[in-house]
């Protein structure tokens, strides 16, 4: 972390340090600090990056600043066909069901798993899925 802090401050319009100082951040659980870092990244370079985007949405839902994390997600996918932030369509869904958007946060998480390797971060997705599939009308569905 010090070395990315170093290298901010050598160069505060150099942005890269800023993502990999987010991501120690959100490692850590020090949101404001993520949210910080991820609007300093935002105002030398509006346009930000997927991860950047993805970073600033983790950091607001933790603060419970939903609206901007949804705002923050969104972006993030809309830049992201690839997937690099992988876990941005996962986040935009919780934060979907937590607003009683059900069905949009089941296709979401169904298409996550259309891209997300197996392992644990896919298994929580299925068991989200299995949740929101009890709320969901079948017709729906």
């Amino acid at each position: 972390m010090n070395a990315y802090q170093k290298a901010a401050a050598a160069d505060p319009k150099y942005t890269p340090p800023y993502e990999h100082i987010a991501s120690i951040c959100a490692t850590e659980k020090k949101w404001q600090d993520v949210v910080d870092a991820t609007n300093h990244a935002l105002q030398l370079v509006p346009a930000g990056t997927p991860q950047i985007w993805y970073f600033n949405a983790v950091g607001n839902f933790n603060l419970k600043n939903v609206s901007a994390a949804q705002t923050a997600a969104e972006k993030s996918l809309s830049m992201d066909p690839n997937h690099l932030a992988p876990n941005t369509e996962q986040l935009l869904a919780v934060m979907l069901a937590g607003q009683g958007e059900y069905q949009t946060a089941l296709d979401h998480l169904r298409h996550c798993l259309t891209y997300m390797p197996p392992g644990p971060n896919a298994d929580l997705v299925k068991q989200q899925v299995a949740q929101l599939e009890k709320i969901v009308p079948p017709a729906a569905k």
